[in-house]
């Protein structure tokens, strides 16, 4: 993901931010949410960046990682 950040144009940041800037935004997924609790700035899934690359837009509101979000469940089998 590193790599698709920096070709897209944006700056990839190592560690997590510790004061919110404005067009800032952490990518991260539902298993990771407790250590986002805190974040300074919105927590948005790895969708964000690759459907803003795909469509040349940035909808972090469209792509946030909510309290409401659950991990993924398995796919029902077919009979």
């Amino acid at each position: 993901m590193q790599e698709i950040i920096r070709c897209s144009g944006a700056t990839y940041l190592p560690k997590m931010p510790r004061a919110y800037k404005e067009k800032r935004v952490i990518v991260s997924c539902p298993e990771d949410r407790a250590l986002c609790r805190s974040a300074p700035a919105p927590v948005t899934s790895a969708e964000f960046i690759l459907s803003g690359i795909l469509r040349q837009e940035a909808d972090p509101a469209a792509h946030l990682l909510g309290a409401t979000d659950s991990a993924p469940t398995p796919a029902k089998r077919r009979r």
